[in-house]
């Protein structure tokens, strides 16, 4: 299966793309009080998810890339996971893959949101080792 690299399309203030020496697009947010959140976006296909599930050339993994606090990941979660199905139709599912050592079951819940909204979408979150 051969992936498509990833479009994206303009994001709200507060963004701002980091170098990347890969496919993936890397992004930094910074709220209004100054906390900034890492998070980066790759094909499922090319990345650690590839045989999690039956994968398509479109899915979309999102992973965080500091130690950001699980209260800071909703809003920007949501903002990046609506600009990426806005930007490819065909984009089935956007994951959320959180490591057992990056968030706890009782901090994880409130994650388990629609992040975007599409007749056909899939939000997964998925907790892994």
């Amino acid at each position: 299966m051969t992936a498509t690299a990833i479009t994206m399309p303009p994001l709200g203030p507060g963004w701002r793309q980091l170098d990347s020496a890969s496919r993936d697009v890397r992004l930094r947010y910074t709220d209004n009080d100054g906390v900034a959140v890492e998070l980066g976006a790759r094909r499922c296909a090319e990345g650690r998810l590839r045989d999690s599930y039956p994968v398509s050339a479109h899915d979309v993994e999102i992973y965080t890339g500091n130690d950001a606090a699980p209260q800071a990941l909703p809003e920007p979660l949501g903002e990046l996971s609506r600009a990426i199905m806005a930007a490819d139709p065909e984009c089935r599912r956007v994951v959320f893959a959180a490591s057992v050592t990056e968030l706890t079951f009782s901090e994880t819940a409130p994650l388990v949101v629609p992040f975007a909204t599409r007749a056909t979408l899939d939000v997964l979150m998925i907790v892994t080792a």
